[in-house]
């Protein structure tokens, strides 16, 4: 997805001696910076985190294997 922004002329100016400095796009920054904004601000999920440790039952069946019954 493009999506245009406006930015200050100081901090486009700031944001391209970064990108010089560090051999990286403005892009680039722009992305992992919003991407760590909206961790912090709003993380992906409200499900607690051993949610995400959960070991399936090796016995049980894969669930695409119902598919075509």
């Amino acid at each position: 997805m493009n999506l245009s922004v406006y930015l200050p002329p100081k901090l486009e100016t700031q944001l391209s001696l970064i990108a010089q400095q560090q051999r990286t796009s403005k892009n680039a920054i722009v992305r992992e910076v919003l991407e760590e904004w909206l961790t912090h601000h709003h993380p992906r999920s409200s499900w607690p985190p051993h949610f995400f440790d959960f070991q399936a039952v090796k016995e049980t069946p894969d669930f695409s294997s119902y598919k075509n019954r």
